[in-house]
């Protein structure tokens, strides 16, 4: 079950990146990441309200629930604004290649902070998986891949190894959904004053409100799927799943947004699925 829960969200977070990219041309950073957590709500409260029906959801919560969500939110605010910031300055491949170097950054903190036990098969595959993402990062040559884009990416990919330090321990807590809803929510919370500050942002919000509720979608199962995955398996080897994403991101860059270099960026998506593939 985690496996192929893990599998789906690796899929949903190539669509929800794609649509991503679609929108760093159209609208501010800083009101991108806040549609990204607005706009995936509703879809939410329809997925809780079905689930409760069926008897699947009963919103039991432990002690230290909101402490976890609480600090995810804030951390996840970040790497979601960082993370649109570096969509609007660099590939999408390339965006999502640094992304996939995280799984190093899990090898320290996963077992600090939530205490998951480390196998010479999960470092043998985090090395694997980070090597394909420095195959792909080796001179990337499009001219929109900017410093700030690069800088970016690399912030809030640390950001985002926290988030799923703090994603095993709210799932150990609560439902998967009902996880995801609270993070998304108290994350929205966070942005909400930098939208609201400029009238041209709120104005963003309704115009591309189509495009943001196709994001909302993904964004809600591709966070369902991954917190559903974080109950069977640990943080560092969720993290090399998205190594699959990679290798949808860099055919999606070539097909949506014509980026070059693709043979090479083939090569290094492959490495990092190795790596996923020997961290099982």
């Amino acid at each position: 079950m985690g496996v192929s829960l893990a599998l789906l969200s690796a899929v949903f977070l190539t669509i929800r990146d794609v649509v991503s990219k679609q929108l760093s041309s159209k609208v501010e950073s800083i009101t991108s990441a806040f549609a990204s957590f607005l706009f995936a709500i509703p879809f939410y409260l329809i997925i809780l309200v079905g689930l409760y029906f069926a008897g699947y959801e009963n919103f039991i919560i432990g002690s230290s629930f909101y402490l976890w969500v609480i600090l995810r939110a804030f951390v996840d605010s970040a790497a979601e604004y960082g993370k649109m910031v570096a969509l609007k300055n660099a590939d999408l491949s390339i965006v999502s290649s640094i992304f996939t170097l995280y799984p190093i950054l899990m090898l320290f903190l996963s077992p600090i902070l939530t205490g998951d036990q480390l196998t010479l098969k999960i470092i043998i595959g985090v090395i694997f998986s980070v090597l394909g993402s420095m195959v792909i990062l080796y001179k990337p040559s499009s001219a929109s891949n900017n410093r700030t884009g690069l800088w970016a990416a690399g912030i809030s990919c640390i950001f985002f190894s926290v988030n799923a330090c703090l994603d095993r321990l709210a799932v150990q807590e609560a439902s998967a959904t009902l996880s995801g809803f609270a993070m998304t929510f108290f994350a929205g919370l966070v942005l909400l004053p930098f939208v609201l500050r400029k009238r041209h942002q709120v104005h963003s919000l309704v115009v591309n409100t189509r495009a943001f509720l196709s994001r909302g979608l993904f964004e809600c199962l591709f966070m369902v799927a991954k917190l559903g995955a974080l109950k069977f398996i640990s943080a560092p080897q969720l993290s090399t799943f998205k190594n699959i994403s990679l290798l949808f991101a860099v055919f999606s860059g070539k097909k949506v947004f014509q980026e070059t270099n693709v043979l090479r960026k083939v090569i290094g998506a492959i490495l990092s699925i190795v790596g996923m593939i020997i961290a099982l």
